[in-house]
């Protein structure tokens, strides 16, 4: 997978995949980077969000669903 630069300001570590070949860190990463520039990198709160790899495993098992949810429904309908 190819991975997208979003111009912009240099983002906190959690902005960047270690592996952007990984769809769930890649898209954890771009969720991070997403908005407002000025929130780039926070949570809801305001505290940095954490980089994949500080993340617990329970969370980084939810984006591995999503990005696994992501793949299925561009390589066909979704199942009913």
């Amino acid at each position: 997978m190819d991975t997208i630069d979003i111009p912009g300001p240099d983002y906190p570590a959690c902005c960047y995949a270690t592996d952007p070949n990984d769809l769930a860190q890649a898209m954890y990463a771009h969720y991070n980077r997403g908005g407002d520039t000025a929130t780039a990198g926070l949570n809801f709160q305001g505290a940095p969000c954490p980089t994949w790899e500080q993340l617990p495993p329970n969370i980084r098992a939810k984006w591995v669903a999503a990005a696994a949810y992501a793949r299925n429904l561009l390589a066909g309908p979704v199942p009913t």
